[in-house]
Parts: structure tokens; C-alpha cells; sequence
């Protein structure tokens, strides 16, 4: 079990993002003291003891990660949060892995812990979080061994987004009724785009 009394996990943090909409490298401002990167690895840390960052290929100038952390870099440029998941989930030391976004540090950890709780459901491969109808990319909860054998002929046929997900048997959406009661703010798929959304979320208090 881990910390917070979820199933043994590792965790894999998207972090290869190019920034576009924030027009400069977000996951290097300061939240709280700790660059945003780094902030979002410290709460997986109480989760894990296997957490995994993936790294653009040409990610430089970071301060080095905590310890025990692994920072896995892209094997060519851009190749797409899909891939990046790919070779994340190869590198796992745990069968479960919850896959979350450097940009989204106010997910609650309570909201990990129930999506590991309903990836234990037999016959669920992948389980998200149900919002507008549609399985949200993320944050997921993944079984690393149907998914990475699922992943391949996806790749191969040119998928490279997340949303790619939903249509592999086992996947799983948590209904927007049930989750929201433990997050009533929605802050699991809060992330940061722009600038008036880090401002936004600076004012507002973290929860675990």
C-alpha cells in the first residue's frame, strides 16, 4: 500500500510539453517556492516511491530532481504525450501507474487515491475522470502491461494525444457525479495554459 493507503504505484509526470499557449517554459515559474515541476513531483513523491518525469529531448537548466525521482528525456523531438506515455510506462517498477501533467499541481491526492481504487476493478485497463460526457486525458490511472502492448499498433498508425485512450477496451471513466464530490472545484483537470491561469491558481489555496 502506499502513503496515502492507495495501491503500490509508480507515477509517470508529463513534463515534455512546449509551452506554446504560456510562451515560455511554465514548468520553471515559481509556485510556492519550488519551480511548478517540481512542486507536482513532491506531492507524487507522497504517493510513490517510484516517480518517473518525462522530459522533452532537448530539456536543459532544471535543477536536479529529488531524490529517487528518474527523469526519463524523449528519444527525438515533440514526439507526443502518447509516446512519451509509451516509454514511461516501459520503464514502470510497479504494474499500476497514474500518469498526471506538470501543469496541473492542485489534484487532489485523495482523487489518486480513487483512481487506483477503481483501477482495481477487474477488466479495467485505464480509468479517468468522466467530465462533459468523455473520458478527460488526464489525470489516469494505468495497468502498464495491456496498455503498453495496446500502445504499439496505436503509434504505429500515427495516434500521438492522449484522447487516443479512450476507444482501448478496459478504459474506464469515472462519472462526473462520483468524483466531484471529493474535488466539488474541479481542481483534478485544472492546468496552466497562460498566465491568468497561473495567477488564478496562485490565489487559491493547495489541497491534499
Amino acid at each position: 500500500m502506499g502513503p496515502t493507503g492507495a495501491l503500490e504505484c509508480s507515477v509517470l509526470v508529463l513534463a515534455g510539453g512546449r509551452s506554446r499557449r504560456f510562451g515560455r517554459d511554465k514548468l520553471r515559474l515559481d509556485w510556492r517556492g519550488r519551480t511548478l515541476r517540481d512542486h507536482v513531483v513532491a506531492r507524487m513523491s507522497e504517493l510513490s516511491d517510484d516517480v518517473i518525469v518525462l522530459a522533452a529531448s532537448d530539456a536543459g537548466g532544471e535543477d536536479p530532481p529529488p531524490s529517487g525521482v528518474r527523469i526519463l528525456r524523449d528519444a527525438e523531438a515533440w514526439p507526443g504525450p502518447l509516446v512519451a506515455l509509451g516509454a514511461g510506462l516501459a520503464a514502470v517498477a510497479h504494474e499500476l501507474a497514474v500518469l498526471v501533467a506538470a501543469d496541473m499541481p492542485l489534484i487532489p491526492l485523495r482523487m489518486v487515491d480513487l483512481l487506483l481504487a477503481e483501477a482495481a476493478v477487474a477488466g479495467r485497463t485505464i480509468v479517468g475522470l468522466d467530465a462533459h460526457d468523455e473520458l478527460q486525458p488526464l489525470p489516469l490511472a494505468i495497468h502498464r502491461t495491456p496498455v503498453l502492448a495496446a500502445l504499439e499498433p496505436l503509434i504505429g498508425a500515427g495516434a500521438r494525444r492522449l484522447g487516443a485512450l479512450r476507444g482501448l477496451p478496459g478504459a474506464h471513466g469515472i462519472p462526473e457525479a462520483v468524483w466531484r464530490a471529493l474535488d466539488p472545484h474541479g481542481d483534478s483537470l485544472r492546468d496552466i495554459d497562460t498566465e491568468e491561469d497561473l495567477l488564478t491558481l496562485l490565489s487559491e489555496p493547495t489541497e491534499d
